[in-house]
């Protein structure tokens, strides 16, 4: 059955042409990603892993991911210096200290609530556009930041209350999106002429990785990892393959689309997350869980753009 004219009207305004569908596509994917990495994070700290160990274990996975992706590509590049701080800039900030935030709260607070507290990372992006004048933002692109902002106080408002021991939580978590924002201009701004996605994705995580080896050395506990990581290998497992999913689609995203676009992703991670949460976790969604999920994902029909990619 074909689709009825105003049913085709309604996807010729939201998709007005392919690559607007392909850019809504890959923000779809990585926005499930998102999702995932949160529910996984919520299981690795539920098992008490030390934080930058599970993040070396992962990143050495990733990085492998990428290295042989990229052998196979014949894409191997040698790293010259601006290569390098562009690296380092990106995944510490957007790596070490982001990832690091997040799974020191999710022992405290619910998948559901860390889910949308680390999907902040739009406003945060929006706000050092802004300041550093890094690309345009439009009125339909404030509009959909605004629904997702929106969807994030629906669930944050109510957990604000006096004496709720989640806001310490809260606010050590609110260092994740802000950090991921801040490195999600870097990229747009930085990003190196002379390499694709998938060697921006394997640098990072590359150099992501040289930090983690000297932190993981340092927070070493070896009875803990023993004890942690046999109920830790499938959410480390499922992190690692979220992660390559995330760098991959991020950098092309971001490339595309811009820091702003691409980071609209976590509100579509909102509605996916809590969908994850309610079927991995029997976390079931209040009601105004739910209009959080709808906002989200109202904001990201909201934000298409019509630039070609």
């Amino acid at each position: 059955m074909g689709l009825s004219k105003w049913q085709s009207t309604l996807l010729t305004r939201i998709f007005p042409n392919r690559a607007s569908l392909y850019l809504f596509m890959l923000l779809f994917m990585i926005s499930n990603a998102w999702a995932m990495q949160y529910m996984c994070a919520k299981m690795i700290g539920d098992h008490g892993m030390p934080i930058f160990i599970a993040l070396l274990l992962v990143h050495i996975a990733v990085t492998a991911f990428f290295a042989i992706t990229l052998v196979i590509q014949e894409k191997l590049f040698a790293f010259r210096w601006q290569h390098v701080l562009f690296f380092a800039a990106a995944s510490f900030i957007g790596n070490v200290v982001s990832l690091s935030a997040e799974l020191a709260v999710a022992p405290h607070i619910s998948a559901g609530m860390l889910t949308l507290i680390v999907a902040m990372a739009p406003i945060f992006t929006l706000l050092f556009s802004l300041l550093l004048r890094s690309e345009t933002v439009c009125f339909r692109t404030l509009c959909g930041l605004a629904m997702g902002f929106a969807a994030t106080l629906a669930i944050l408002w109510p957990a604000m209350e006096v004496g709720n021991s989640e806001v310490y939580w809260i606010l050590v978590g609110l260092i994740a999106p802000a950090s991921f924002g801040a490195m999600s201009v870097i990229v747009w701004v930085a990003w190196p002429k002379d390499i694709d996605a998938s060697q921006v994705a394997f640098g990072i995580s590359l150099s992501a990785l040289m930090f983690f080896i000297p932190l993981a050395v340092v927070q070493h506990s070896f009875s803990e990892v023993v004890t942690s990581f046999d109920g830790a290998v499938y959410p480390l497992f499922g992190f690692a393959i979220s992660l390559i999913a995330e760098y991959w689609l991020f950098a092309l995203l971001t490339k595309r689309g811009g820091a702003v676009y691409a980071s609209c992703a976590d509100f579509g991670a909102i509605a996916l997350g809590l969908f994850w949460a309610f079927l991995l976790m029997n976390e079931v969604p209040t009601v105004w869980m739910i209009l959080a999920a709808t906002l989200a994902v109202s904001s990201l029909l909201v934000v298409q753009k019509t630039k070609e990619a």
